[in-house]
């Protein structure tokens, strides 16, 4: 329960914007809502978690430059870390969605990756694609 608590808060406070904390707090309970309506039978706070959870990557790209040239590679990622990643995607990827009002764009993203769909499970494949095409360059990790 209090790993939810951590995700909610994270959410909505990622959904303010220019100090606008009425406005984040309306689109947020407005999003809850809708993913009530989804007949899913699941709680809101559920689908969130389980959409978060579906999303976090394990490892993350670090930059290292040996020369001139520059090695992507991976890097483990906390707990924290993980979950800011995922919300920051999945708040990207519903601004980038086709819907009119940005509730239905970010109610049908956690939807989305709460079945294992859309834009962000797509950006988290790119992510590990990425790192397994660099994986012959590991040993430059030493070099920091």
């Amino acid at each position: 329960m209090e790993k939810d608590f951590f995700v909610l808060t994270k959410l909505l406070h990622l959904l303010i914007k220019k100090g606008k904390k009425a406005k984040a707090l309306k689109i947020f309970l407005n999003v809850l809502k809708k993913l009530k309506e989804a007949k899913l039978n699941v709680p809101a706070v559920e689908i969130i978690s389980q959409a978060v959870e579906n999303v976090k990557p394990s490892l993350h790209v670090k930059k290292v430059k040996k020369s001139t040239k520059i090695f992507y590679l991976p890097k483990v990622v906390s707990l924290k870390q993980k979950v800011n990643l995922s919300l920051h995607w999945i708040v990207k990827s519903a601004d980038n969605r086709s819907e009119r009002k940005f509730e239905d764009k970010l109610a049908q993203e956690l939807l989305d990756c709460y079945n294992g769909t859309g834009l962000t499970i797509a950006k988290k494949q790119a992510l590990y694609d990425t790192l397994n095409q660099n994986r012959p360059f590991l040993h430059m990790l030493r070099y920091k």
